[in-house]
């Protein structure tokens, strides 16, 4: 006996029956039947003969399309034999069997086959019993030739008028798994036919017995399972197994198809054996965007499709279960006992109807409840048994769930090829193209269960519990995931081109959706997927701030729940900070904003959403950031607490064949009084272009005033018409000033005057560009005056205006005559001059130097020879940008010599004494210059005493220099080498 014979229940035969002609070797068993004289058997009530078959099916290795190892280059040789089978006969009472191989079978030609104990192990490990609606018939031919070397075989062609049917019986052997073997039905489909069969039998269009095996042809669409099979002589010869199936993310359905068929192998011409394919066939190749909102919202593209028609040479699948969803413990012991309840009332309404009222089980003890209601045969029981047993068979039921057996439902598996994953090809269909990605895809079988009494209704592709393990199995390694290079997506899908991004990545995410699936670009509910949806690249923070700016985006609630009706549509999950602070020059030079973007509003591009208030407008303060100013001024005082209907707009635009243009604008933004500066209903424009040929940048403000300093007394008013700032691509920045108006109070009150002489009017500046900073200087000479011994030369007022590009604020200088040319006043031999030069920014004074000198100057021309000697003296004021002041006194002596143009000789003595207000000390230096130039020979001298303290200070060795000190003798180096011989003398002797 084998497992199969087994488990199929069956028991040694009593007789044997063997004819050679035909190769009849059956085993012969019998029950209700008389042996009477003849020999012969006469049937009793209930009478059953049983025919025993050897193993009608044997299982061989299946081959896939390449030929195996060397070291296992016969395994396609392998078989597996099925246990006996065995067809029972029903005979009515006085039948009667003659003892002889002949006689048996013409008895059971035309027999009905009581099904129910019929078990019939074809193909291997796998036990159908034949039904029929009216019977089934038992055909018995026998062919034979004679005179020729033929030879017939006898066949039980078991069939049906009606047709014949065959259920599944044996669960456990089913189920059993092969070691090391694969044939045509493996244990994942053979459990599969088992599960639909043994509720709903499969059609059979042929099915015989035989001493050299069964043939057979049956096939079977169960919906979610077609099972088609064809044997000949207990041999395979075409075994198609079809799921319909559903892939996850997308949803497409899709049948795979697991073809075994008997062929010539390629490797072997000269053997036949079985060759499997595993193909997946896409029975829907696109579909749509889904009609849910949310979902749709979360996905941009109208369209996914598989581009695959087929995938063929799949390696075997290896099926991941689920264990169907129960009730807890507690509630089934609630169930067992209620239906415990019911089942004593339908006993005692059985005892009733069977054998009278007033009887109870005890008074057929010992016999069990089976054998009080058991039903003669070919008679239907009564109702009240019928309800008796249905309930005794579920509280079984309830009573093996709460033991913990629970269907195991299988619920997805891997697509492998060649054991690599396999990915398929998927093209998504966007407004701005088609995107095409790969990527694998988990195969899901739809497998879907009726609900009872204690398990509801279950479905793989809507039971919550499925789509958990599902998602969960999908983010395992980042299935996903899918890399898009750059491609340029509309992530909103509404056809607009503020929407189109830079997608390098895509998180695509499944989501149950009317009973199959949808995908999502990042989790929508319910997902354990990482919380992004795309990973973009940022052109704008590219441009803009010169990094490569990408990051994770997920999509907004709001953008999810109205789609786009909402403005803000993507949340950024990384760093996208904008920051000019120090680099002004690419913001404008006048300003440099410090943003920092949460959000991507599809009007205003990088945004930070939290400024929006809730009646309108923005929040200033939480646009800039801290750093934020303009004209070296925080911009968010600029920008006052209200009024400030937008934020700078951060756009982006694609157009084939060329890089991303990207403009940051911000257009008539009102500015508030903020000292020092003063409105006068000035608007600012920002407008920044990068990525095209005529890249730009221009930053412009109206009429405004400078009130210096912005603390404690003024001093300076600034009153420009226009400040303009302006940048092209392959230019040198520009800085344009409308008419300027400079008004001295307070202490340089008196400056005034000189002021209005000399004003700017519509002189124009002279532009200078470094990479520090712009510079737009006016410079206006006035004419020297004379008048007989009286002389005013050197007279220049100068004014500029720096925008420094490393975050310091824009300052103006303001000066007369300058240190370097100090004006020059002269009356006769007495004469003086000086100059003034002040710096103020928004912080207040920056810088002022002023100096004033005084003396008398003589010279003498005899025509062949000049002279001229002078004495000088004068002081110097000077206060640096730290506040600490600075007095200097000075003395200028000198005098010079020429001779007929040949010989010059001049001499120049300075001495300065100057105040150190940090040391606390008076500090000294004098400088002697003395210039000879005797035609072909010039020479020049030039001595420095370096500072040196005369009163104060901390240094006690300082002490004043020599102008003049006797330089220290050179030494000969014939001299040094004697010397330092004589130094070594001695030793060298004494050694």
């Amino acid at each position: 006996m084998t497992a199969g014979a087994a488990h199929s229940g069956l028991v040694t035969p009593d007789f044997l029956l063997v004819r050679a002609a035909d190769h009849v070797v059956l085993g012969v068993s019998w029950h209700g039947f008389d042996v009477v004289a003849g020999p012969a058997l006469r049937a009793g009530v209930e009478a059953m003969l049983t025919l025993t078959f050897p193993p009608q099916h044997i299982a061989e290795q299946v081959n896939d399309d390449g030929p195996p190892p060397w070291y296992a280059f016969t395994e396609h040789l392998r078989s597996r034999a099925a246990g006996p089978s065995r067809v029972t006969f029903l005979f009515h009472e006085g039948a009667v069997i003659t003892l002889t191989v002949e006689g048996i079978l013409a008895a059971v030609r035309g027999t009905p086959v009581f099904s129910a104990a019929t078990a019939i192990e074809l193909p291997w490990r796998l036990v159908l019993s034949p039904e029929a609606g009216s019977g089934a018939e038992v055909v018995c031919t026998h062919e034979h030739t004679a005179g020729s070397f033929d030879v017939a075989v006898w066949r039980t062609v078991v069939g049906s008028a009606n047709g014949l049917v065959l259920r599944s019986l044996d669960e456990q052997l089913a189920a059993t798994p092969e070691a090391n073997f694969r044939p045509s039905l493996d244990q994942f489909t053979r459990s599969t036919i088992h599960r639909y069969s043994s509720t709903a039998p499969a059609a059979c269009e042929r099915l015989e017995l035989s001493s050299l095996g069964g043939t057979l042809s049956v096939r079977a669409d169960w919906g979610a399972f077609a099972w088609e099979h064809h044997a000949r002589l207990g041999r395979d010869v075409r075994v198609r197994n079809a799921w319909k199936c559903v892939l996850w993310p997308f949803g497409h359905r899709v049948e795979y198809v697991q073809l075994t068929e008997r062929v010539y192998l390629p490797w072997r011409p000269s053997i036949l054996g079985l060759k499997q394919t595993r193909t997946v066939v896409l029975t829907e190749r696109v579909r749509a965007r889904p009609e849910d909102a949310r979902l749709a919202h979360a996905f941009p593209f109208g369209a996914v499709e598989i581009v695959e028609n087929a995938v063929t040479g799949l390696d075997p699948l290896v099926p991941v279960t689920m264990r169907r969803p129960a009730p807890d413990a507690g509630l089934l012991q609630l169930l067992i006992d209620q239906q415990r309840t019911y089942l004593a009332e339908a006993e005692q309404a059985a005892l009733d109807v069977l054998y009278g009222p007033g009887h109870t089980m005890r008074d057929f003890a010992p016999a069990s409840p089976e054998e009080v209601f058991e039903t003669p045969h070919g008679e239907h029981p009564p109702p009240e048994v019928e309800r008796w047993r249905a309930i005794r068979d579920e509280i079984g039921y309830l009573e093996s769930l709460l033991g913990g057996a629970v269907e195991e439902v299988p619920l997805y598996a891997r697509l492998t090829k060649g054991g690599a994953e396999y990915r398929f090809s998927v093209r998504l269909a966007g407004t701005q193209g088609d995107v095409h990605v790969s990527m694998p895809l988990l195969l899901v079988f739809d497998e879907s269960r009726a609900g009872d009494a204690a398990l509801g209704e279950f479905h793989t592709t809507t039971d919550p519990e499925a789509l958990r393990i599902l998602d969960q199995e999908w983010q395992r390694g980042g299935a996903g995931v899918v890399a898009t290079s750059g491609a340029r997506i509309d992530l909103v899908g509404a056809g607009s081109a503020t929407d189109v991004h830079e997608v390098h990545r895509l998180n695509i995410v499944g989501n149950g959706h009317a009973n199959v699936f949808a995908p999502t670009l990042g989790p929508v509910a319910g997902s354990q997927a990482e919380r992004w949806a795309v990973d973009v690249a940022l052109p704008a923070v590219r441009a803009l701030q010169g990094s490569e700016g990408g990051t994770l985006v997920t999509y907004a609630e709001g953008f999810l729940d109205h789609g786009a009706a909402e403005d803000v549509a993507l949340r950024l999950g990384g760093d996208a900070a904008i920051d000019f602070v120090g680099r002004s020059m690419g913001s404008g030079g006048l300003i440099a904003p410090q943003l920092a973007p949460d959000a991507i509003s599809r009007a205003h591009g990088l945004v930070q959403s939290a400024a929006a208030l809730p009646g309108g407008g923005f929040d200033p303060e939480k646009i800039m950031g801290a750093g934020a100013t303009l004209l070296g001024l925080p911009i968010t005082t600029l920008l006052g607490t209200g009024g400030l209907t937008a934020p700078p707009a951060i756009t982006q635009s694609f157009v084939d064949g060329r890089p991303p243009e990207v403009r940051m604008l911000w257009e008539n933004v009102e500015l508030h009084d903020s000292p020092p500066f003063v409105s006068e209903g000035t608007t600012m424009r920002l407008d920044v272009v990068t990525g095209v040929p005529e890249a730009s940048t221009t930053c412009s403000l109206s009429a405004f005033e400078l009130r210096l300093p912005a603390t404690g007394p003024e001093l300076l008013r600034l009153r420009f018409s226009s400040l303009t700032f302006t940048h092209h691509a392959r230019q040198v920045p520009s800085l344009s000033i409308g008419p300027v108006t400079a008004s001295f109070v307070g202490l340089l009150g008196f400056l005034q005057e000189l002021e209005r002489k000399v004003g700017l009017g519509t002189a124009a500046p002279t532009i200078s560009v470094t990479p520090q900073g712009i510079q737009a200087r006016y410079s206006l000479p006035v004419p020297s005056v004379s008048c007989g011994a009286f002389a005013l030369r050197n007279i220049v007022f100068a004014a500029a205006v720096e925008v420094p590009f490393d975050g310091r604020p824009v300052s103006t200088t303001l000066a007369f005559a300058s240190r370097a040319a100090p004006f020059n006043l002269s009356v006769l031999m007495f004469g003086g001059g000086g100059y003034l030069e002040l710096e103020v920014d928004s912080g207040g004074l920056r810088r002022l130097e002023a100096a004033l000198e005084f003396g008398a100057s003589i010279a003498v021309n005899f025509g062949i020879a000049s002279a001229e000697v002078h004495a000088m003296g004068g002081i110097r004021y000077l206060m640096d940008a730290a506040g600490e002041p600075h007095l200097t006194g000075f003395l200028r002596l000198g005098g010079a010599v020429e001779l007929l143009g040949l010989i010059s000789v001049s001499v120049e003595l300075r001495l300065e004494l100057t105040y150190d207000g940090a040391r606390n000390s008076m500090v000294g230096r004098a400088t002697l210059v003395v210039d000879i130039d005797l035609t072909f020979y010039s020479a020049s001298l030039e001595l420095d005493s370096g500072d040196w303290e005369f009163v104060g200070g901390s240094d006690p060795a300082s002490r004043p220099m020599a102008l003049l000190a006797e330089a220290a003798p050179v030494e000969h180096p014939l001299d040094t080498w004697r010397r330092y011989r004589g130094a070594f003398a001695g030793r060298l002797d004494h050694e």
